[in-house]
């Protein structure tokens, strides 16, 4: 059976609300506290039972939960800024934290 390629969607957004629908797995609002107009992109890649998406966003609150069937493992990939903070914690570039169905979520980046 020949395999092709993951599908991969990147998107650029300036409406955080835009930004908090394209997510998937998640119910979230965001509320932008960049200074000035709001950037984002969001990179997505389905491998069917796994979805990554990357998210590089300005300044913003987000609140929401995990989908009731799904659970997201989430990992930042390169040090973050101190007062960038999940569920109350600052995550450390070699950390990963894993968020089970149902789970409320709270962030703060930048």
């Amino acid at each position: 059976m020949a395999v092709g390629p993951a599908p991969v969607a990147v998107m650029v957004f300036d409406d955080p609300a835009v930004v908090a629908a394209a997510l998937r797995d998640v119910a979230v609002e965001y509320l932008s506290l960049a200074p000035g107009p709001f950037a984002a992109r969001l990179t997505s890649v389905d491998l069917g039972a796994m979805r990554f998406q990357d998210a590089l966003d300005d300044a913003h609150i987000g609140r929401g939960a995990v989908a009731p069937d799904r659970m997201l493992m989430l990992f930042a990939p390169e040090e973050l800024p101190p007062r960038t903070l999940l569920n109350g914690h600052a995550m450390a570039s070699a950390e990963a934290m894993v968020l089970g169905p149902s789970t409320e979520f709270f962030a703060r980046v930048r």
